[in-house]
């Protein structure tokens, strides 16, 4: 029975797409809600925020152009860490970790006790630098739209 249970697990984490995942799920008049989830090869994380209608253009002018050499560190929060508000919140933190280019995305994230339960993760992923460019390209588009599309920063294989 374990073994079973061990195969249900592989074939679910394989079903995980690797990176960071932002959808947007309430364009109401007053807020942009999103749901934003990531996972790495062994951790997953999601939550639901509640933004302004900028918010994902913010997001986007943070990160561009990133990284500018190899000290370069950028950090942008989404909603709130704090239970008494709706919605959760993240941190989002890119750093170039060396010379080479290398990069990591650690998050942390906070879900409150609204649909699921409150909840923690934290956690990162090294991405490729240049899938940046088209993430950001993608949440700009997602940021007009307003709806069902979804943008993806995909963590560096191998």
């Amino acid at each position: 029975m374990a073994v079973h249970g061990v195969a249900q697990f592989r074939t679910l984490a394989a079903k995980m797409k690797p990176g960071l995942t932002i959808i947007v799920v309430d364009p109401d008049d007053d807020y942009l809600g999103l749901e934003i989830s990531a996972h790495s090869d062994r951790f997953s994380g999601t939550t639901r925020i509640y933004g302004s209608h900028d918010e994902l253009v913010k997001f986007s002018d943070s990160i561009e152009g990133f990284p500018t050499s190899a000290g370069d560190s950028r950090h942008y929060m989404f909603g709130h860490f704090d239970p008494t508000y709706a919605g959760g919140g993240l941190e989002a933190h890119f750093k170039c970790i060396d010379g080479s280019g290398h990069c990591t995305l650690r998050l942390r994230f906070f879900d409150d006790q609204g649909r699921y339960g409150a909840g923690t993760a934290d956690f990162s992923f090294q991405f490729e630098p240049a899938s940046l460019d088209e993430f950001i390209s993608t949440l700009r588009k997602l940021s007009t739209n307003r709806i069902g599309d979804s943008a993806m920063l995909v963590r560096k294989l191998g």
